[in-house]
């Protein structure tokens, strides 16, 4: 967890690239923990977690455009660890406090449309990172009224966009 940016000391930031052994060992140690065979695993831990995640899945971490791109593969890293963290069973008393942070910091940002193709995944990932949230029921009624304004449009913007399928060839 030190190498992803979690704990006492300086943070390299040379490690928290999307090509690392490191970063590789905390997706798999991810999924592994998510797994239904070890239901209810990862929860307790989420309190040192979330704070990872988010500082690596936020959109344009450093603020900067050119960041965005520099960034994605590492964003999509973090928001597919996150949405199998949501998609996991027996973790559901965890998730609630987390909520609004993850609302708030990592995926309302990351659903609003942007151009290009490594846009539009990052944007489905995060989706999907918001639907696995509210089907889940990790949002109450507060949350969900305090991030409406803000998330609506982003939604409608992102149900306009079209995408199509590369598999049709009508559209393909």
């Amino acid at each position: 967890l030190m190498a992803l940016g979690e704990g006492e000391g300086e943070v390299d930031e040379s490690m928290l690239s999307s090509s690392t052994p490191q970063l590789r060992a905390f997706d798999a140690l991810m999924r592994r923990v998510s797994s239904s065979e070890v239901a209810g695993l990862s929860g307790p831990h989420l309190e040192r977690l979330v704070p990872i995640i988010v500082r690596h899945a936020k959109q344009g971490r450093s603020g900067a455009m050119e960041a965005i791109a520099t960034d994605a593969e590492l964003q999509l890293s973090m928001l597919a660890i996150l949405e199998t963290l949501l998609s996991a069973p027996g973790n559901e008393q965890y998730w609630p406090s987390h909520t609004p942070v993850l609302l708030q910091e990592v995926l309302v940002g990351n659903m609003v449309w942007k151009a290009g193709r490594v846009a539009s995944t990052v944007r489905k990932v995060a989706v999907a990172c918001f639907y696995s949230l509210l089907h889940n029921g990790y949002a109450d009624k507060p949350v969900l009224f305090a991030i409406a304004p803000h998330v609506l449009p982003i939604l409608k913007t992102d149900l306009d966009d079209y995408d199509p399928d590369p598999c049709d060839p009508e559209h393909g």
